[in-house]
């Protein structure tokens, strides 16, 4: 099994490769002025790392701060690009649980695979503070990337499924693979940079 510094590594040889192959930004989310434009942002320092959690309130997963620290600070990745940038909003929802448990998630990605139910997925969480706006709603996660229309991707912080991936676009689903294992931060990451670089190769310029 490959260390974390190993897959970072890998990562950012693809990241190289759909850099070069995608010069013209047909990639979804890549065009500037909206769009990363495979801008990467420097990689976080030590001190750097913990002053953004602190600003969380929350210790990042690990596959996050590998993501973070050896690959790239923010910038080139799905949607309009990796961005996890702190706010202060409510710091104690970070540490708050993660509405949605390990069997609701299993459900969800038994349906989907299946196909029992292709559009599975959980509604809303209701237990959000009353003064928190923040979009999306909810406790236990930290937005990754934002896809436009209210759409985001974001890594779990709490309990049993901290570092996995999920959506929100309305309602919610777990990040998967064909297998139905669900996704870790540098899998969802590379899942983007696989699918990105067989578009490419689908329809050349």
């Amino acid at each position: 099994m490959r260390s974390l510094s190993e897959r970072a590594r890998s990562l950012r040889g693809k990241l190289d490769r759909l850099t070069q192959c995608d010069s013209q930004k047909r990639i979804f989310g890549a065009k500037e002025p909206f769009g990363h434009g495979y801008v990467r942002h420097p990689c976080l320092t030590a001190p750097q790392m913990s002053q953004l959690e602190a600003s969380f309130g929350v210790e990042l997963p690990d596959e996050l701060r590998v993501l973070l620290s050896e690959v790239l600070g923010g910038g080139a990745g799905p949607g309009y690009g990796l961005s996890v940038a702190a706010d202060a909003v409510l710091l104690a929802r970070r540490a708050r649980p993660f509405p949605f448990s390990e069997e609701l998630a299993q459900r969800v990605i038994a349906a989907r695979i299946s196909r029992s139910d292709p559009r599975a997925s959980l509604d809303m969480p209701d237990d959000n503070a009353p003064d928190d706006d923040d979009w999306p709603p909810g406790p236990g996660f930290i937005p990754i990337a934002h896809h436009g229309c209210g759409v985001f991707d974001v890594v779990v912080t709490t309990g049993p499924q901290r570092g996995l991936t999920w959506w929100c676009d309305m309602t919610w689903c777990p990040y998967f693979d064909a297998n139905g294992k669900p996704l870790g931060v540098l899998d969802w990451y590379e899942v983007w940079l696989d699918r990105s670089l067989a578009e490419l190769r689908r329809s050349p310029s």
